[in-house]
């Protein structure tokens, strides 16, 4: 038994010493020209010599041991080439000649088979490249591995995915303006760092620099595509003339091109995958702009702390247990042979709820049922319950301040109709900037009068959205969240007030308070205070409404008994 270091590598030419016979070339055996004897054998020997300063070194092996097989170099080092148009005798005897110089010898580690295959029949032309990769042990065990990539000849499908690439990059580069022009802002009114650390513009950093690592990927990709397209075409047209394959590499180039394309395509994907994640949560922090689908995404904003804390807790019980599996099972059970299958297993059996029990207690009935019923028990039942218990009770808050609020439709209508009516529609920021001029108690006159030229429709939408803000707070207040503010407030404001009389009248107060301007929990107070005076004036509004009502009803039935009277 020999014994190599799995990682050495070498460039020595290697291979028994006999020496074989290879019989004449004929002048029948390719159209597109002869070989001779000696090109033919240095042909057939260059599988012996490296192509690159490396050395090369039957049961399908689990995913998760692939990591530690000797891994297949990127590049080729012993290279056997076969071609389509060579004769069925040559490449019978080819491959009797490198059995008998002993290609695959005690050294060998890694033996990788790959070829080409051209589907030009489904959808846009395609190759197919199939790699079987064997991974020879020093104990004398085979451990095999196989894999497809495709390779597509066309970069667009159809004119449909071109106009699709098209308003990407639009909407992209629509994007980056405004980003820009808002960057541009905060640095003219000095508020650059506070615009950079608001987590919307990190999010649509992201986004902009993921997407256009996603658009150069793909010219990358067009441009390893063209390389591939003009090497198979060249093949092709010395497959079609009958080349000999004594005298021709192009093939060889083309796996190469192939292989990188579908290295880069590869980790490629995984980029465009993570981007797609990327724009989802874009999408939740977009979706916050209407109330309805803003329910959502603050839920899950406000349940994350919560969660990040609760999964505190989680993640070291559920270790715990994906250990004691690999103890208690992994020496018979495939799920907890390591320590991530364990993990992720034990993960499936929390969220499915459902395990095998006949499996689980072929061995240790006792400490298996230990195992399994307090998994079931703690991490199943009670703690991913708590999970939906969190997000149930923040939705249920945030549903009930949200309230009957516009929906889905009605805004994309109002969108509509504020794109209609564009050249008379005042912008918020104008209202925002308007609105400490204007009176405490706005009336629909006082808004025409500032601004004349708004339309009846914006006018309406304004006021029905100040109907329903007054009747969510008159809700609020009902609850007594309001009342509980105010006497909190004035028990502070109160409590401060009377610790500085009570410093004043012992002399030991330093200063008459801090420096710099004063604090503003007057002025909270004040608005606090003026906010709950304008409740209460709107609620003895009502109640006098009531009374007049009642008064009303009263004559009436006053006036209805007289008449009964009369009638008698």
């Amino acid at each position: 038994m020999y014994c190599f270091d799995q990682r050495s590598i070498s460039d020595a030419t290697f291979g028994s010493q006999e020496n074989v016979s290879i019989s004449t070339p004929m002048s029948s055996e390719y159209d597109g020209g002869d070989t001779t004897l000696d090109q033919r054998r240095a042909y057939w020997d260059s599988a012996f010599a490296a192509s690159s300063s490396a050395r090369r070194l039957a049961r399908e092996t689990r995913p998760e041991f692939d990591i530690m097989l000797p891994p297949p170099h990127e590049t080729a080092n012993y290279i056997v080439a076969i071609f389509p148009n060579t004769p069925i005798h040559l490449i019978t005897e080819h491959l009797q000649y490198i059995k008998t110089k002993e290609w695959i010898d005690a050294q060998s580690k890694n033996l990788d088979i790959q070829a080409l295959l051209v589907n030009a029949e489904v959808g846009r032309p395609r190759l197919q490249m199939f790699s079987f990769n064997i991974a020879f042990s020093r104990g004398g065990g085979l451990f095999t591995s196989v894999k497809m990539d495709s390779i597509f000849l066309k970069s667009f499908q159809n004119v449909g995915s071109i106009v699709v690439d098209i308003v990407f990059v639009t909407f992209l580069f629509g994007i980056f303006v405004m980003e820009l022009v808002r960057l541009c802002k905060a640095v003219k009114n000095r508020e650059a760092r506070k615009h950079i650390s608001k987590g919307w513009t990190v999010l649509q950093a992201l986004t902009i620099l993921g997407g256009i690592a996603v658009v150069v990927g793909y010219c990358v990709e067009f441009s390893l595509r063209d390389d591939v397209v003009e090497s198979y075409e060249m093949v092709v047209q010395k497959q079609l003339q009958d080349m000999p394959a004594d005298t021709n590499n192009d093939g060889i180039a083309l796996l190469d091109k192939v292989a990188y394309m579908s290295w880069f395509a590869g980790n490629f994907r995984m980029v465009t995958g993570v981007y797609c994640l990327l724009c989802m949560v874009r999408f939740f922090t977009s979706f916050g702009a209407q109330p309805r689908l803003a329910v959502v995404t603050r839920t899950l904003e406000v349940s994350a702390f919560d969660i990040v804390h609760f999964l505190v807790v989680l993640a070291p019980t559920w270790l715990a247990y994906a250990l004691a599996g690999c103890f208690i099972f992994g020496r018979r059970m495939e799920e907890f042979a390591t320590l991530d299958s364990a993990v992720g297993f034990c993960f499936k059996l929390m969220i499915e709820g459902e395990y095998d029990w006949p499996y689980f207690s072929e061995e240790n009935y006792y400490t298996c049922m230990f195992w399994v019923w307090t998994f079931m028990v703690l991490l199943n039942l009670i703690m991913l319950n708590m999970v939906l218990a969190i997000i149930l009770d923040v939705y249920g808050s945030i549903r009930r301040e949200t309230g009957k609020s516009e929906t889905a439709w009605l805004t994309l209508w109002r969108m509509m109709l504020q794109l209609y009516r564009r050249r008379v529609w005042v912008n918020s920021t104008k209202l925002l900037e308007a609105l400490p001029t204007m009176p405490d108690e706005i009336k629909q006159n006082d808004i025409l009068d500032t601004f004349p030229e708004m339309c009846k429709e914006q006018l309406q939408i304004l006021m029905e959205a100040c109907h329903f803000q007054v009747t969510m707070d008159d809700l609020a207040a009902a609850g007594g969240q309001r009342a509980m503010k105010m006497a909190l407030s004035c028990k502070l404001a109160i409590d401060k007030v009377t610790e500085t009389v009570s410093a004043l009248h012992d002399g030991t107060l330093e200063k008459g308070g801090d420096d710099g301007p004063g604090s503003e929990w007057v002025k909270k107070l004040a608005d606090e205070m003026a906010e709950q005076n304008f409740l209460m004036q709107k609620l003895q509004n009502k109640l006098k409404l009531v009374e007049k009502h009642w008064q009303v009803i009263l004559e009436k039935e006053a006036e209805e008994a007289l008449d009964n009277q009369e009638q008698e």
